[in-house]
């Protein structure tokens, strides 16, 4: 991963943590690594555990950015979250949701877009 994307990726992870706290959620961890697992961001408001996947760019890609968390990366979501509550045993009555963020840093200001409660098929 080159030096630009990869800081492209972290403010889009800023915008999205903003999100969440603005919405309620406190975050408990961002970046989360169990490897070869992370997970974005990790955010959590009363009974309720919000995974977050973050994907930023600059330039529109060619379809629906939301098309880019394919089946490997939904595992990969998956098992970093079993490796997280294994870790953190407190959390687990907790509901789990995963969201994804899009990022469009092509406008001014950046793009937000926020899907909660993405199920994979």
């Amino acid at each position: 991963m080159t030096l630009q994307k990869h800081r492209l990726g972290r403010e889009g992870e800023k915008l999205a943590a903003r999100a969440l706290e603005k919405a309620g959620y406190r975050i408990i961890h961002r970046n989360y690594s169990h490897p070869p697992y992370e997970l974005d961001i990790i955010a959590v408001k009363d009974d309720t555990l919000v995974v977050a996947e973050v994907k930023s760019f600059h330039a529109p890609p060619l379809g629906a950015a939301e098309f880019r968390i394919g089946k490997k990366k939904q595992r990969a979501l998956y098992n970093g979250i079993d490796a997280f509550l294994a870790e953190n045993s407190q959390f687990n009555d907790y509901n789990v949701r995963i969201d994804i963020f899009i990022v469009d840093f092509s406008l001014y200001p950046a793009g937000l877009t926020h899907y909660p409660g993405v199920i994979f098929e």
